[in-house]
């Protein structure tokens, strides 16, 4: 469902002054409200920091109770009463709203359930084995039932006997409790008081009736934002009203909507997918924060019990998205240290068989299930072997003095590994630069503003600003045709390809790719064939691929899987690989030959294949942690294939590095990776071979692969040789100052020379002294004797 074609639902409204101030949490009368920024250290931004996250909010829908009576609250009751959950009387409270931390921490830890976050951090302090009792805390706040007992009072009064035995049943289960590990899941289930206590609060939840539903505003405006964004969900309740739902094309301005179920809604920006924000939706008669009996995702379109172990994946992974304080920094010279920090408040779930699971302190449980905190060890890994020339890689989440948008290109010496330079651009406030090409000289390093407008040029030699190229909304890749040196940018924000002149000093030509008939294609990571005549882009706005003749701008289509982010083909121009981020496998499509894609299970040769990235995983049950040759990937990101086309690498948010096996389409192994793996590709090796290079969004150091260390064609030897942290160093040139996350924000990578087919015949890749067959990476066998 689109946004736009569901007007009742999702309005265009104009925010009053209130509504400008309103906070993370639901409240009568106001919305939760997200301003969705280019800033970092939040994209979904409420302004207000909940349990350390500014992109996640908190509500509870109203219940109105058999005598009229009133618990919980957000959007309007028709009850001047706050209820059942103890916050303050708005209409006593003037200034609530305002800039008082003290009114507002009233507000948070009235809303969500539990004790002082401060208290029970710690008290914990990363022991996951913690028994609830020794905590020094009551259990009853700990799990949020003392929260439940007032809503129960509130709308039931004491005396009734459905509230008695709820109270009777609740003070057991903080006594059996006590002894339990703080980290470990409570089955409700399985105790007998448990499901006694499900029992009365479901027969209570007959007899009452809700009240307003949350209202959630989504503005996107300048300053904040350069250019639009949209808003789409990615997890909702089973059953939520008016969900899913797509945005068609990015907005700028205000949209809401309306959310009448509880449970864990999360939402994402399909052309900046790591912009998140999440809201929980509660009932004032549940244990905790519930996330709901059963959860819905556009990820491979699953509909899991929120209990699933890819709830916990995604749940985990936004924590370690949206909070900058959660990300890696690796050091050179010593260990570091890893404990991110997740919600302290009790999560309720449900099993496969709708039985409720407690979790008593999220924070200690993900402790205890990826086993943090985790010793980073110092990244000092070097390839024994040197690389050739350099690899530039674009650190977008770098923010530099004198700038008001983050990002930042970084150069490293690909003979020493040493930090050769940094552009960040301060003199044009550079935005969010996401990937970058060069030209058959080399004598620039052109990178488009991916959160703007723009495509920048820089003097590959000195890093100077030379000149900007205004292109279309949120340019996001660029590449030269290897025949005549044009440029081919992905305008991801709108419906085309934008062809430039060499050097990117103008703009020669457009094209579009859908019809008018049909959604915006968002073209985003491009990749072309070997002789310059086709480009193939994964088209966000389609779920398919765009197979561009660059010459007339004629276009046809081809499959892909949903929300398509980048495209590799092999230096033979048989086939496309297309990386789907919400779908758990890759595409193959054919291109110049008529079935070009082996199955990787019958080794049959078809038109389409799709390669399985989930194959042994079980998303409901099987916890993939630790088991780095687990062949699991998700949310797949950039996959070029090796110019030899021996491998294709796929980068994946969820579960690692993918390797494949291009030849087969065969899944070899799973090769570690930091969070937000994003950018990787091939540059050369020093005597033959290439090495792999990838960098991530939310880490400050490098991965070096070597897919065929002994060059015999068996991937199964691939392995880390190398490791770089991205910060600066004392020798590194730089035109401008760095004042927050050094390093951190690898997306696009460039290694040069570029050695794939088309781009390695270049004359000028003779100052680099290329071995033949790395000139001639698919003719070898000819042209190397």
């Amino acid at each position: 469902m689109c946004l736009l074609a569901v007007a009742a639902l999702i309005p265009t409204v104009a925010l009053t002054s209130a509504q400008a101030n309103a906070q993370p949490v639901g409240l009568p009368g106001l919305p939760i409200e997200f301003h969705i920024r280019d800033n970092v250290d939040s994209w979904f931004d409420t302004n207000v920091s909940l349990f350390g996250d500014r992109s996640l909010a908190a509500a509870v829908i109203p219940r109105i109770g058999p005598a009229g009576s009133v618990g919980g609250t957000s959007g309007t009751s028709g009850s001047s009463s706050t209820g059942g959950l103890g916050l303050p009387d708005l209409g006593s409270t003037p200034g609530l709203l305002g800039s008082s931390t003290q009114a507002l921490s009233q507000v948070i830890n009235s809303v969500v359930p539990g004790v002082d976050l401060q208290q029970l951090a710690g008290a914990v302090q990363h022991n996951s084995n913690a028994l609830i009792g020794s905590l020094g805390i009551d259990p009853l706040k700990l799990l949020g039932l003392d929260k439940l007992q007032t809503n129960i009072t509130k709308l039931f009064g004491n005396s009734n006997p459905l509230a008695q035995r709820a109270d009777a049943d609740i003070a057991q289960i903080g006594k059996l409790a006590a002894n339990r590990p703080v980290s470990a899941p409570l089955d409700l289930g399985s105790l007998p008081v448990g499901v006694d206590l499900q029992g009365l609060l479901d027969d209570m939840k007959k007899i009452t009736s809700t009240g307003a539903p949350v209202s959630v505003d989504f503005n996107v405006s300048a300053p904040t934002s350069a250019g639009g964004h949209d808003v789409s969900s990615l997890i909702w309740p089973d059953g939520a009203k008016g969900f899913p739902f797509t945005q068609p094309a990015s907005f700028i301005g205000d949209q809401q909507i309306q959310l009448t179920q509880p449970g864990l809604y999360a939402f994402f920006c399909k052309l900046h997918p790591y912009m998140l924000g999440a809201i929980v939706v509660t009932d004032p008669l549940s244990i905790g924060l519930s996330f709901g009996k059963k959860l819905d995702t556009v990820l491979n379109n699953l509909s899991v019990p929120s209990t699933a172990d890819i709830m916990d994946q995604l749940v985990y992974t936004f924590f370690k998205i949206t909070a900058p304080e959660n990300w890696q920094t690796y050091a050179t010279d010593h260990p570091t240290v890893w404990a991110p920090k997740f919600p302290v408040a009790p999560i309720l779930k449900y099993d496969i068989n709708g039985n409720p699971v407690l979790i008593p302190d999220l924070d200690a449980y993900f402790d205890q299930k990826f086993g943090l905190p985790k010793v980073l060890p110092a990244a000092n890994l070097r390839p024994s072997v040197p690389g050739v020339g350099e690899v530039w890689v674009d650190t977008q989440m770098e923010t530099w003095a004198g700038k008001d948008k983050p990002g930042s290109i970084t150069e490293i010496n690909a003979d020493d590994w040493s930090i050769e330079r940094k552009i960040g651009a301060p003199q044009i406030d550079m935005n969010n630069a996401h990937n970058q090409w060069t030209d058959k000289d080399y004598k620039y390093i052109m990178a488009d503003e991916w959160w703007n407008n723009r495509t920048d040029v820089f003097d590959r030699k000195t890093g100077a600003f030379l000149r900007s190229v205004t292109v279309g909304p949120d340019p996001s890749h660029i590449m030269s045709r290897p025949n005549n040196d044009e440029l081919m940018v992905d305008i991801n924000g709108g419906n085309s390809i934008a062809i430039l002149a060499p050097g990117a000093t103008k703009v020669l030509r457009q094209y579009q790719i859908a019809s008018p008939t049909q959604h915006i294609a968002m073209p985003h990571g491009q990749w072309m064939t070997s002789d310059g005549q086709y480009g193939v882009t994964p088209d966000v706005g389609l779920d398919q691929a765009g197979i561009i003749n660059l010459d007339t701008g004629q276009v046809k289509f081809g499959p892909s899987g949903v929300e398509p982010l980048a495209v590799g083909i092999p230096g033979d121009d048989s086939r496309y690989y297309m990386a789907n981020f919400l779908s758990s496998y890759l595409t193959c499509g054919s291109l110049e030959k008529e079935n070009a894609c082996a199955d990787p299970g019958t080794g049959q040769m078809a038109s389409t294949t799709n390669i399985d990235l989930w194959s042994g995983y079980d998303p409901a049950h099987f916890d993939p942690t630790g088991n780095a040759d687990q062949p699991m990937g998700g949310l797949s990101i950039q996959n070029p294939v090796s110019p030899d086309g021996k491998a294709e690498l796929v980068a994946n948010v969820l579960g690692g590095t993918t390797l494949v096996d291009a030849r087969t389409n065969k899944v070899v192994k799973t090769l570690p990776c930091t969070p937000g793996c994003h950018g990787v590709q091939f540059g050369a090796k020093k005597g033959g071979g290439y090495y792999a290079y990838e960098a991530s969004k939310f880490a400050n150091m490098m991965y070096i692969y070597d897919l065929d260390p002994a060059g015999d064609g068996d991937l199964s030897k691939a392995s880390v040789v190398g490791e770089i942290v991205l910060a600066p160093e004392a020798n590194t040139k730089m035109d401008g100052t760095i004042t927050q996350y050094a390093g951190m924000g690898g997306q696009g990578v460039l290694p040069i020379p570029l050695v794939y087919n088309g781009w390695s015949e270049n004359p000028n890749n003779a100052q680099w002294n290329l071995t033949c067959k790395q000139i001639h990476p698919v003719t070898f066998a000819t042209d190397c004797k």
